[in-house]
């Protein structure tokens, strides 16, 4: 260091100074206490810059969310790419707002509870003679769409459809006003923002929605302080929603669409719901949600959890709705079930020795097996109550297949639709064999709705809404895309 300024200073305080200069050129990260950093880019009407603040329905309810907490939190507008690199780094406390997914889960802490949810909408012109119910009724019709865009599984493809691409969603509006398509499918929120500052909204009718994702906070796991941050801002979005805020909130942008959003908590558990190998949620659970939204006007947001957390879920209020569950007098303590089941099952047992399996015939055999089972669920009373029995617990039925596959358990119980969908799916019937004896407990699933929920409150409309799909076959039509005519498909019971 020959620098004759240093020369000048002693040693000790050379070195602060030599400190103080490279802190200065780092670049500024949120300190401990500080209040958090969270930046946006343009997306209105979820959040952008109005007129040098920061504005939009996502803006809102952090602020709100957030002032529960006692925070003041710093908002910045920067480009989208650049905030995911200085959230990566630690730059920044937080992103506003995104899609999960397992990338992003390895640079942010999300909360439980999404900021707001994008729903995509068949859109048309009033006064045209165009009235879809379902994707089915757009045939022959010029739908137009944006680019790039994702709107769902069931929509991206239908090849059957005429679609006219745009480069973006101001593009896509002009096109259906000026009468180039008969209809649009569009994030309801952006185009209804876009058509009020042209005085357009009142051309536009809505008919319905086709596929709703949620976005979330997405909090830098760079700093772990943050993780407790998202707990906290969990909570603080679950009493939005329990006061009725966050609807007032979400109601101020949505005007006169008046739909209610309710969370779905479950685990993947194919074919009633799973993610496909495109990134895509699906399975009959998900499309009957679906039609069920459809006919009472509601949109379901779907959060993928263990088995045990989206009981826990239920229980305390955090979840609206959880699908494919059994009923039993636990769970009734703080779930309303369906009146009618949609789908019936059966317990079954499973071995990889396949003579092993062969000489499974009756319920005495298994006390000669230890047996793994997942974690919170119910099979039949008999085996559920029975304490003399070597069982062992497991996430999910994946986690039994290995097990058992690698012989560090004898066998393991599981649903038997469920478990042979994904045998086959993972090439594994050959290897993994159902032994004979077959419990007379027949499993049968239903929608449970959380005793304190505000969904609670339509419960006699969600049975009379699936009485009517399980009469008029469009259940039966769900099961075959994912059973063919297998005997799964058999008719649910009451």
């Amino acid at each position: 260091m020959n620098s004759p300024l240093f020369k000048l200073i002693p040693g000790p305080l050379a070195l602060l100074g030599l400190l103080l200069i490279t802190a200065s050129l780092l670049p500024p990260s949120p300190a401990a206490g500080a209040d958090p950093l969270i930046v946006f880019g343009d997306y209105p009407p979820y959040h952008y810059w109005d007129r040098g603040n920061p504005a939009g329905l996502n803006i809102d309810m952090l602020n709100e969310a957030f002032s529960r907490l006692g925070i003041t939190p710093i908002f910045e507008r920067r480009p989208w790419k650049r905030s995911l690199d200085e959230l990566a780094r630690g730059d920044v406390t937080g992103l506003c707002a995104g899609f999960k997914t397992p990338a992003r889960e390895k640079i942010a802490f999300f909360p439980t509870r999404e900021l707001s949810a994008e729903t995509n909408w068949i859109i048309s012109l009033k006064g045209r003679d165009i009235h879809p119910t379902r994707l089915k009724d757009l045939n022959g019709l010029v739908v137009g769409v944006v680019a790039e865009y994702s709107y769902g599984e069931e929509f991206d493809t239908r090849k059957e459809l005429k679609l006219n691409r745009s480069a973006s969603d101001t593009q896509l509006l002009n096109k259906l006003l000026g009468g180039r398509v008969d209809a649009i499918v569009g994030n309801d929120l952006v185009i209804r923002h876009l058509a009020s500052q042209r005085h357009k909204l009142d051309l536009l009718k809505f008919h319905f929605p086709v596929n709703t994702d949620p976005t979330y906070l997405l909090l830098s796991r760079s700093d772990p302080a943050n993780a407790v941050l998202a707990r906290n801002l969990s909570e603080a979005l679950l009493s939005m929603r329990t006061d009725g805020t966050y609807r007032r909130i979400l109601k101020g942008y949505r005007g006169d669409l008046d739909v209610d959003i309710y969370a779905v908590t479950t685990e993947s558990w194919p074919p009633f719901r799973f993610t496909d190998g495109r990134g895509y949620l699906t399975g009959i659970d998900k499309d009957l949600l679906d039609v069920i939204g459809r006919r009472m006007g509601a949109r379901f947001v779907w959060h993928q959890r263990p088995w045990a957390r989206c009981l826990m879920e239920i229980k305390e209020g955090k979840a609206d709705i959880t699908t494919g569950i059994a009923r039993t007098p636990e769970r009734e303590r703080y779930t309303l079930f369906t009146d009618r089941s949609y789908f019936t099952s059966a317990p079954a047992f499973y071995l990889a020795d396949e003579d092993r399996a062969k000489g499974l015939r009756t319920y005495d055999d298994l006390r000669r097996l230890s047996i793994g089972y997942s974690r919170g669920s119910a099979y039949f009373k008999r085996f559920d109550e029975d304490k003399t029995l070597d069982k062992r617990i497991g996430a999910n039925e994946k986690q039994l297949i290995r097990m058992v596959m690698e012989s560090r358990w004898d066998a393991f119980i599981g649903t038997d639709s469920q478990v042979d969908y994904d045998l086959a799916r993972m090439g594994l019937t050959h290897r993994v064999f159902k032994a004979p004896y077959k419990p007379r407990s027949p499993i049968r699933l239903r929608l449970g709705v959380s005793r304190k929920s505000p969904l609670a409150k339509r419960m006699d409309e969600l049975n009379r809404i699936l009485d009517t799909i399980l009469v008029d076959g469009t259940l039966d039509r769900l099961r075959t895309k994912y059973f063919g005519s297998t005997p799964h498909a058999a008719p649910a019971s009451r």
